[in-house]
């Protein structure tokens, strides 16, 4: 036997360590990276709670389409009860009917006006990024999507520090101008010019976390935003309550509801300088024609529902009233009634424009 194979068998019988040489491929020297479809997965998963926390998308879609066809239907009856309405004015004498075409013309003429407005400023306004708080929470109180919460955080404060710059939104020079105009007192334009211009410098350079920054645009600038708005609203709802309640035709509630409505909406889309998308902005549509269509045949409901309260009162009540005053109690009641109600669709109409102009959302 040769020494060399001698030596060798003499090595594993005494039970020596023998050291064996490992070759590692460059492919084995590659960092071990994340399974991809997890990351997908994960990914998302937080898309899903950044776009809706809480409702279904698809409620949203069916309330929107019905929104529309009912808007649709609304406005074919706008339609043909306005040319009834035309029709029947042609019998009155010529004198009654250039005193009731005067307040025609002139609603006709500032509604065109508004319509006008309108449409140029949405043409240069962005849309709102509705960034939602809620569902930022979310992702961050969930381990797996923490970086991603990280990451959607930082997301967050470059769209809205982005907008805080934008020389078409808030940093146009004739932003304040327009506050002025809508009798927002010096003070509070002074004070969100200084919160915008903080927050440009501390997303820039945060000594806190993005969610403390977010915080702070919530609290600091849109808040004062949303009690400019609401302001505003209250303003709208009141004129169009006063007005329609003295409004002697179904038409003319509906052209004061109407410029009310456009009125408010243009203010809105200035105070935030931003709109909605457009799936949203027809629903909006759609609720001024809504609005309108049912400021025509809210009075009469008024005034029938009043008759029907009247008429079941018992007859001991109505024996201590005279007839006149029986009348002024029927037709004041149906009005007040009439006004309530149309000064509450303002109202409502205000409060949905302000939801979907928010750049922040459930905060």
């Amino acid at each position: 036997m040769p020494a060399t194979s001698a030596r060798r068998e003499n090595d594993n019988v005494l039970g020596r360590r023998i050291v064996k040489k490992t070759y590692i491929s460059p492919d084995e020297l590659r960092p071990v990276l994340p399974d991809e479809s997890l990351q997908l997965k994960k990914r998302t998963e937080a898309d899903d709670i950044l776009r809706d926390s809480i409702s279904f998308p698809w409620i949203g879609r069916a309330l929107r389409i019905a929104i529309l066809l009912i808007a649709a239907i609304a406005m074919f009856f706008i339609v043909t009860q306005t040319a009834s309405f035309l029709v029947s004015v042609r019998q009155l004498s010529r004198t009654e009917q250039i005193l009731l075409a005067i307040p025609m013309v002139i609603f006709g003429g500032i509604i065109l006006g508004y319509l006008i407005k309108m449409l140029l400023l949405l043409g240069k306004l962005r849309v709102s990024p509705q960034i939602r708080i809620k569902a930022l929470r979310e992702l961050a109180e969930r381990d797996h999507l923490r970086d991603l919460s990280i990451e959607a955080n930082q997301k967050a404060v470059e769209k809205l520090s982005s907008l805080l710059e934008d020389k078409k939104t808030y940093a146009s020079e004739d932003y304040g101008e327009m506050l002025r105009k809508i009798s927002v007192p010096e003070e509070t334009i002074s004070e969100l010019n200084k919160t915008r211009l903080k927050l440009i410098a501390d997303s820039k350079n945060l000594s806190g976390t993005t969610r403390d920054w977010l915080t702070e645009f919530n609290q600091g600038f849109q808040k004062p935003l949303d009690q400019i708005a609401k302001n505003r609203i209250q303003k709208h709802y009141i004129h169009a309550a006063f007005t329609t309640g003295i409004s002697p035709y179904p038409l003319l509630d509906r052209l004061i509801v109407l410029q009310d409505s456009l009125a408010m909406l243009k203010e809105l889309l200035e105070i935030y300088a931003l709109k909605s998308s457009w799936d949203k902005s027809l629903v909006l549509l759609a609720k001024v024609i809504l609005n309108t269509y049912l400021a025509g045949v809210i009075d009469n409901a008024a005034e029938s529902g009043m008759d029907t309260v009247m008429d079941n009162i018992p007859e001991i009540a109505k024996n201590t009233l005279s007839k006149g005053m029986e009348t002024v109690i029927r037709k004041v009641g149906g009005k007040a009634s009439g006004m309530i109600t149309q000064g509450y669709l303002v109202y409502r109409l205000g409060n949905a424009t302000i939801k979907m102009l928010r750049p922040i959302q459930d905060a």
